[in-house]
C-alpha cells in the first residue's frame, strides 16, 4: 500500500459499503440457485467452487473497504498466507496513490479461483483544494507560478516540486506571458481560460460543471481588549481567544502564538520584517480580520513547523467597489518578499499577491491577481486535513481478472 491519504467520508463510505454488501448478497443467492440447479457430481462441485470463489472475492472487497473506513490498512493476507474470505480463502491487495484506490481480491475454492479488481476515485470537497481560486476571476501575470508539495512528506523541495498547484475560478482565467500554472486551470461553467505566449499550464485546461460556492465568514464573538501594538522581540501568547481593535507588529518585532487560539481584530498589520509564528503542536490558530489587512515587505506569517493547516486567515474585508453602495473600502495588501504559511480565505475581496511573495498553502478569494515572480506552493495535505476538509470516494470500475495456476 502506498501513501497515507485518510479515511473516506462517513456518508459516502457507508453508501459504498452498502453497495458492496448487496453485491456479496447477490453472489450468495446465486450460489444457492446454482447449487439447486446444477447436475450432480463433478460438474456440480465445479460450479459450486466457482461461485464460492466469486463470493469470496466480493467478500474480500467488502472487508477491505470496512478496514479502510476504520483507518486500518485495507490489505489482507497474501498469496503465501491466505485468509478466510466467505467460504473461500485468499487475499486482498491495496494500492493507494494520489486520488485513486485500487483493491484487488483473489479467492480460491477447490480448483476454482476468482479475482475482482475495484477502482475508487477520491474527491475532496474542501474549499482549499486549490493553489489559488478567484470566484469572479483569476489572473496569473508574467513569471508568476504555482506548484505543490505535501507537508506530510516534509518541507518543499524547490528543485523537485509537485504538480498539483491547480488554479480555478467560477468565471475566466488569464495566464499571461511566461506565467506558469503547475497544475490544472479550471474555469467556471460559463468561463474560459486564456493562455498567452510562452505561458505553461502543466495539468491542462478544464471547465467546471458547476460553480464553487464561497460561504460567508462567521466571525466568533470575542470581546475586544482595545488596540495593541507589539514593538519588540520574544513575545509569546499562550493558547486562548483574544479580541482587538487594531493589532499591529512594528518593524522587526516578533510574536509566537500558541494554539489552539482564535484572534479577532478590526485591522491587522505586520510592518516590514515583523514575524508572527504559529505553534500548533496542540491545535491550529484562526485569525479573523474585519477590515484592513496589511502584510508589509519581508514580513512572515505562519506555521513554525511548515504545516499550512496550522493557520487559518479569514478576511471579512471588502475592497471591491459596489456601484449600489457607498462604503469605506478596506485595504488588503500582500507586499513583496512576504512569506505566508497557511490558508487565506477572503470571499469579499480582491487579493493581489505582489511580486516575490511566497504563499505556502492555499488562497481563496473573490478575485485573485498573482503578480510577476510571486509563487504559491499548494499543500496537498489541505485537501484532507485543512479547514472543514472532507473526502469522498466514488466507485469507478469493477472488473474480473484472471488468476494464474501458480497462484491457486
Amino acid at each position: 500500500m502506498r501513501g497515507a491519504h485518510g479515511t473516506p467520508g462517513t456518508e459516502r463510505g457507508s453508501a459504498l459499503l452498502m453497495t458492496l454488501v448487496m453485491m456479496v448478497g447477490l453472489a450468495a443467492m446465486g450460489a444457492s440457485l446454482l447449487a439447486m440447479g446444477s447436475s450432480q457430481g463433478k460438474e456440480r462441485r465445479a460450479w459450486q467452487d466457482r461461485v464460492t470463489a466469486e463470493l469470496g472475492a466480493r467478500a474480500g472487497i467488502a472487508e477491505a473497504w470496512t478496514r479502510l473506513e476504520s483507518g486500518e490498512d485495507p490489505g489482507l493476507g497474501s498469496s503465501q498466507q491466505r485468509e478466510p474470505l466467505g467460504g473461500a480463502s485468499g487475499w486482498v491487495e491495496a494500492d493507494l496513490g494520489g486520488s485513486s484506490l485500487t483493491l484487488t481480491a483473489t479467492a480460491v475454492s477447490g480448483h476454482a479461483a476468482e479475482r475482482a479488481r475495484v477502482v475508487f476515485t477520491q474527491t475532496s470537497t474542501s474549499l482549499f483544494r486549490w493553489a489559488a481560486f478567484g470566484e469572479e476571476g483569476l489572473i496569473v501575470r508574467s513569471n508568476a507560478r504555482t506548484d505543490s508539495f505535501d507537508s506530510r512528506l516534509g518541507t518543499p523541495d524547490p528543485d523537485a516540486p509537485l504538480w498539483n498547484g491547480d488554479v480555478g475560478s467560477n468565471a475566466d482565467i488569464l495566464v499571461r506571458q511566461n506565467g506558469q500554472v503547475g497544475g490544472r486551470a479550471v474555469s467556471g461553467p460559463g468561463g474560459s481560460v486564456t493562455q498567452l505566449d510562452n505561458s505553461v499550464i502543466v495539468g491542462g485546461v478544464e471547465q467546471a460543471p458547476t460553480p464553487e460556492e464561497l460561504p460567508p465568514i462567521e466571525v466568533p464573538s470575542i470581546a475586544s481588549q482595545g488596540d495593541l501594538t507589539v514593538s519588540n522581540h520574544g513575545n509569546h501568547w499562550a493558547s486562548g481567544d483574544r479580541g482587538f481593535g487594531h493589532l499591529e507588529l512594528k518593524n522587526n518585532s516578533t510574536l509566537e502564538i500558541e494554539g489552539p487560539a482564535t484572534i479577532v481584530c478590526n485591522t491587522f498589520r505586520l510592518r516590514s520584517n515583523a514575524r508572527v509564528e504559529i505553534d500548533a503542536e496542540h491545535g491550529p490558530v484562526q485569525i479573523f480580520v474585519i477590515g484592513d489587512f496589511n502584510l508589509h515587505s519581508n514580513a512572515f506569517l505562519g506555521s513554525g513547523r511548515g504545516r499550512p493547516a496550522d493557520l487559518e486567515v479569514n478576511l471579512v474585508s471588502d475592497n471591491v467597489i459596489d456601484p449600489d453602495q457607498e462604503v469605506d473600502l478596506d485595504e488588503v495588501d500582500f507586499d513583496s518578499n512576504t512569506e505566508v504559511w497557511g490558508t487565506v480565505y477572503a470571499p469579499n475581496a480582491v487579493v493581489e499577491i505582489d511580486s516575490n511573495l511566497e504563499l505556502f498553502g492555499s488562497l481563496v478569494a473573490r478575485r485573485v491577481i498573482l503578480d510577476s515572480n510571486c509563487q504559491i506552493h499548494y499543500d496537498e495535505a489541505l485537501a484532507e486535513e485543512g479547514p472543514n476538509a472532507s473526502v469522498e470516494w466514488s466507485l469507478t470500475s469493477w472488473l474480473s481478472a484472471p488468476v494464474s495456476w501458480r497462484e491457486r
